[in-house]
């Protein structure tokens, strides 16, 4: 008997940011499309607070697109789409300029990511404190990765990630609850 070589796809549920704080992963053998098995967290403050999803992403034409919700009234969000940086964690052919783009469930733009490289360095200083205060990784200054970062009103949205240069590569796309909001300065 000859052996076959299986590939399998993952069915993602999540209640991001939502009442029920519950996350479900299913394995899926396609040949079948029966879940071989599932993975399932359920978070005990009753909130899913991140998602982070390593994908490849190009032109317009070829986005990687991360979907959330946010289900209560204070959807304080940090969204970062991380490309070059990256690669000191042993990723290959990394992003070298990602952009976001925020939508709501009505397809409207909400809001338009920027540039790191193009903060104020009091602005990135800020930053940089949500995310010590997340538990993330920084970046480096110069770098160009993108950064969305403010209040949601309750809601579905949906992050597309693309290349400001069109080339594609790999792009890691975050989304984290936070209790802060950048105030930047005028």
């Amino acid at each position: 008997m000859k052996p076959r070589l299986n590939s399998y796809y993952i069915r993602l549920a999540a209640s991001l940011f939502a009442f029920a704080g519950v996350c479900r992963a299913q394995f899926v053998d396609p040949e079948v499309n029966k879940p071989l098995w599932t993975v399932q967290q359920v978070s005990s403050s009753g909130a899913i607070c991140s998602i982070s999803t390593l994908g490849v992403a190009g032109s317009p034409q070829f986005p990687f697109a991360l979907g959330f919700a946010v289900a209560d009234g204070d959807g304080c969000v940090l969204i970062r789409g991380i490309g070059a940086s990256l690669s000191r964690f042993g990723v290959q052919n990394c992003m070298s300029k990602p952009s976001m783009v925020l939508y709501d469930s009505k397809q409207r733009v909400v809001a338009n990511s920027l540039t790191w490289s193009a903060i104020r360095n009091s602005d990135r200083n800020q930053i940089r404190l949500v995310f010590q205060a997340v538990g993330l990784f920084d970046i480096e200054d110069g770098m160009a990765e993108a950064i969305i970062m403010g209040k949601l009103a309750p809601g579905a949205y949906t992050v597309v990630i693309t290349s400001a240069e069109g080339a594609s590569g790999a792009v890691l796309g975050e989304v984290y609850k936070t209790n802060y909001v950048l105030q930047t300065g005028q």
